[in-house]
């Protein structure tokens, strides 16, 4: 079973609540606090970031979302001299659902419980650690081979679509975009990587 939400769960969910959709257009803001108190939204389409801009409009990628990601108010964090915010880098598609909606679809339904327990009480903990040890590495090396590993658990696959462009990438990463090209090209000279573009294969071995 996957870790995010798969389109035909979305689809339950939508059945059995009454959720509504929010459809966003590519880098417009989306604003949870506007979805009203407990709601949550389920990325149905789309990649969304959650960014922080200082007081020199720099701008940190802290987290990306795919579909079946879920987005809350409570990811907007306070920045001193600063701002965060939820931006959808593609016209994305939200399902925003009660948080209450969801405890009863657990209550109602064994299979649910166990999905939603499992994808939001372990799986997003461990993403965030995960995420953590990636930035914590000290090299651009080890930061895309930490980047790729996760992204094979979330994919479930070693044959990758990486989510957002390299510029992106690196600004997510922490690393200047020149370093971690170099670092893509030894990796593909080395056998790590193979594929083109936005579409690679990562061969997990040995350093």
């Amino acid at each position: 079973m996957g870790v995010l939400l798969t389109e035909t769960e979305m689809d339950e969910i939508a059945f059995r609540t009454h959720a509504r959709v929010g459809n966003y257009h590519k880098n417009e803001n989306i604003s949870p606090k506007n979805w009203g108190e407990g709601t949550i939204g389920l990325l149905q389409e789309g990649i969304v970031y959650l960014c922080v801009e200082n007081e020199r409009y720099e701008r940190n990628i802290l987290q990306v979302f795919r579909p079946g990601d879920m987005l809350h108010a409570d990811m907007l964090i306070g920045v001193r001299r600063g701002v965060s915010y939820l931006i959808a880098k593609y016209p994305s598609r939200v399902l925003m659902v009660r948080e209450e909606e969801l405890k009863q679809l657990a209550r109602s339904y064994e299979r649910w419980r166990t999905r939603l327990e499992m994808l939001f009480v372990h799986v997003l903990p461990q993403r965030m650690l995960a995420n953590s040890y990636m930035l914590h590495q000290r090299s651009p090396r080890m930061k895309l081979l930490a980047y790729f590993r996760q992204e094979c658990a979330l994919q479930e696959t070693n044959a990758l679509t990486l989510p957002m462009p390299f510029s992106d990438l690196a600004e997510y990463l922490g690393v200047d975009r020149s370093a971690m090209m170099k670092e893509m090209t030894r990796l593909k000279q080395e056998g790590i990587v193979t594929g083109t573009r936005r579409s690679i294969v990562f061969h997990d071995m040995a350093e």
